[in-house]
């Protein structure tokens, strides 16, 4: 009865409860994929914003360029377009 009491609890001890390794596996690479789908997503974001960005500073500076200039009319304290 000792024995079988021994050799129960050293059966217990043994017992792991790991994943078996393809799951793992699949799990990493699944990691990774995401890792580096993440890094193509922000690079590609950057990239368009920057686009964006420079069109967008083209686009100001040109329709600065066309706004008439403004002085204030020293009776009325109103601007008016010179």
């Amino acid at each position: 009865m000792i024995i079988n009491a021994v050799v129960n609890n050293l059966s217990l001890q043994r017992t792991t409860h790991m994943l078996p390794l393809p799951p793992v596996i699949a799990w990493t690479l699944a990691a990774i994929g995401a890792v580096a789908v993440s890094k193509v997503l922000a690079r590609e974001w950057r990239r368009v914003n920057a686009e964006l960005d420079a069109r967008e500073r083209a686009s100001q500076t040109v329709a600065r360029d066309e706004l008439p200039t403004l002085r204030r009319d020293p009776h009325s304290g109103v601007y008016r377009p010179q």
